[in-house]
């Protein structure tokens, strides 16, 4: 038997471990199996909130594994026994056996979350430029009254109109989102949709 302590996953069974250092570059799984022993494998995933795992290798006995591109910061690693049970007649067997998981890189710092995704903080800002016309127009028809004197005239003018447009243009939304740290490296897009006066907007974000 070996003469150190380990963890037994079982046949098909699952391990998962958190580090509150976060691993920027991989991971060192140790196993402990006995001499002539058949191999015992095991698949290796990694996350950053404990809920979306990402497939990073397997191994066999003592294996090594580097985070995949797109995984950033991890705080997860699990570790989910593949052997072979077919491969073995010792009828206490147990599978691959975990003695211990090292980190590999600098510690890093994954992105908070909520609701286990990224949270961005969005401000609103609105710009508007507005015209005003007045335009005013009256027309009396170009009556005029003579020789008035000792009698009444009635001078029936023409119309009189006035009109005023105003004009409200070049309403542009600016939106700054402030991700967290390491949410992705193309940048964050903030939408801002059924934007009015008193409206409740929705805001759609998506990082690249």
């Amino acid at each position: 038997m070996t003469e150190t302590n380990f963890y037994s996953l079982g046949f098909g069974g699952k391990l998962a471990l958190g580090f509150h250092n976060g691993i920027s570059s991989g991971v060192v799984v140790v196993e402990a199996t006995n001499p002539g022993y058949p191999s015992e494998q095991a698949n290796v995933e990694v996350s950053s909130d404990g809920v979306t795992w990402t497939n990073a290798g397997t191994i066999t006995q003592d294996g090594q594994v580097n985070l995949p591109s797109n995984t950033g910061c991890i705080n997860f690693v699990r570790l989910t026994d593949i052997s072979d049970l077919n491969t073995f007649s010792d009828g206490t067997a147990d599978a691959y056996d975990v003695n211990g998981v090292k980190a590999i890189g600098e510690a890093c710092t994954p992105p908070p979350t909520s609701g286990g995704g990224c949270t961005t903080t969005i401000s609103q800002s609105n710009n508007s430029k507005i015209v005003t016309v007045v335009s005013s127009k009256t027309n009396t028809g170009k009556n005029k009254a003579k020789k008035n004197t000792g009698g009444t005239n009635t001078i029936v003018t023409g119309p009189s109109t006035s009109t005023v447009n105003v004009n409200v243009s070049g309403s542009t939304n600016t939106t700054t989102g402030d991700c967290c740290n390491n949410c992705g490296t193309g940048g964050t897009n903030v939408s801002i949709i059924g934007n009015g006066n008193n409206s409740t907007n929705t805001v759609t974000v998506t990082n690249n």
